[in-house]
């Protein structure tokens, strides 16, 4: 990295924080100086609400949150702070009619592959997000260890991914962590994002920069790789805190 790039969006679950945790007190400073000198955005499957209850709280109280933008559900929208208040800038919603077709999908291809048929179901399985929906097949309330432990390969989710590519062509289909599906309307994604996001700061892609931990082939990173934007692959938020590190010490170098 040799410029200081014109944005940094960031991936939520298992980048700036651990999976259904928020990020630690040194990320989370990071987070507020990297603030104060560029715009940051948060682009996360979760809905708005888990991002905003996830980040907001750990925040130092003097970051600026202007140039903060949450684009929740794999991009299906975005919102920005105006005078205090989260402002929806889009929010693409699936229909009645949509929700209704995604969720019949979902039930057949669980039956049909039989894909947790000898599994334990924590709570429900699907999480209506507006403009996505989360398909959590052992269960929205299973352990942050189950989930983490339960297709970190996602090798028992691809029969039931093939089914819903067949089933729901029109809508896009990717995996969400180690034990999720998410369906979006096809085209809107992270991708979606960068480019809207590139548009809105009037710059390309490859100005920005994205930090995630989910590039390979159907992961919910992998669709910005088209985009042209810069990538950073992480593993963690420990790698995440190192690269904030970097961005930094490249914006504070004259002419940069």
């Amino acid at each position: 990295m040799t410029k200081c790039p014109r944005a940094v969006i960031f991936d939520l679950d298992g980048t700036l924080a651990f999976p259904w945790e928020s990020p630690t007190s040194e990320v989370a400073m990071r987070l507020s100086t990297l603030l104060a000198t560029i715009p940051v955005a948060v682009m996360s499957s979760a809905s708005l609400e888990r991002v905003q209850q996830s980040i907001l709280p750990v925040l130092p109280k003097e970051t600026d949150l202007k140039r903060f933008y949450l684009l929740p559900s794999a991009a299906g929208a975005c919102y920005v702070q105006e005078n205090g208040v989260w402002k929806c800038h889009y929010n693409l919603l699936f229909s009645q009619a949509e929700k209704e077709k995604v969720l019949k999908a979902l039930q057949d291809g669980i039956r049909e592959t039989r894909i947790v048929e000898n599994e334990q179901i924590y709570g429900s399985q699907f999480l209506d997000n507006e403009s996505q929906i989360i398909c959590a097949l052992i269960g929205l309330d299973a352990p942050p260890k189950k989930k983490a432990e339960w297709d970190p390969d996602r090798k028992k989710r691809q029969p039931i991914k093939r089914f819903l590519e067949k089933r729901l062509p029109q809508f896009g289909i990717a995996f969400g962590g180690r034990a999720s599906i998410e369906i979006t309307h096809k085209g809107v994604d992270k991708a979606y994002g960068v480019r809207w996001l590139a548009e809105h700061l009037k710059a390309q892609p490859k100005d920005l920069i994205f930090v995630g931990d989910a590039f390979y082939p159907g992961g919910n990173d992998y669709s910005v790789i088209k985009t042209g934007v810069q990538t950073i692959e992480v593993s963690g938020p420990h790698e995440t805190e190192k690269v904030i590190d970097e961005i930094l010490s490249v914006c504070a170098q004259p002419n940069k």
